[in-house]
């Protein structure tokens, strides 16, 4: 009787962390995921995987203070409401899709903190998934911080489910308008000793 009841608890852990993936639905984050029933056990919620969100544990415990059930009834990310509406997030992703703005003005745009990584993003892989996007490589920050960006620059690729590469090409249309700190280049001086 115990193992029946182990192996049914299992199966059903199983079925909510495939149903409810391994991203937080309220931050992006992937990490201390944690599982929340959506309408609570004691409030007539079903013991079942469409009930259920994965949050990482600050998201968590937000849940469970001051935030009310309803608010999570009818948005379709089963978490907290998305601080851009769905038709801006697209056009920022769009914006970095074709090398007009990089992490930065993206996750500005889009309403995610700095710490926040794009690839941990819910909607942002949506979004590649829609487009039959394997992976994204936008280095205008990176490129941006160590030189000037011209227009045309090669800033990274785009790798598609079908194996075909598109390069990234960057394209200056005034939108990404960060402020790039250059770092400074290092002075080497070789020193030689004398007998």
């Amino acid at each position: 009787m115990e193992a029946t009841k182990r192996n049914s608890n299992h199966k059903y852990m199983s079925d909510i962390k495939e149903h409810a993936g391994n991203i937080c639905a309220n931050c992006g984050t992937s990490e201390d995921i944690e599982y929340h029933h959506i309408v609570p056990l004691f409030l007539g919620g079903q013991e079942r995987p469409s009930n259920v969100v994965a949050l990482c544990h600050k998201c968590h415990l937000t849940a469970h203070h001051g935030r009310h059930i309803s608010e999570y009834k009818s948005i379709k990310s089963n978490g907290r409401r998305p601080n851009v509406p769905d038709k801006e997030a697209i056009e920022a992703f769009d914006l970095f899709l074709n090398a007009e703005i990089g992490h930065k003005k993206c996750k500005q745009m889009v309403g995610l903190s700095e710490g926040t990584k794009l690839k941990d993003n819910a909607r942002f892989m949506r979004y590649l998934e829609s487009k039959n996007i394997e992976n994204v490589k936008n280095n205008i920050d990176v490129i941006a911080t160590n030189s000037e960006l011209k227009d045309g620059d090669i800033v990274g690729e785009i790798k598609y489910k079908n194996g075909s590469v598109k390069i990234l090409r960057y394209s200056n249309t005034g939108k990404n308008d960060v402020v790039y700190k250059h770092r400074e280049q290092k002075i080497r001086v070789k020193i030689f000793k004398t007998d």
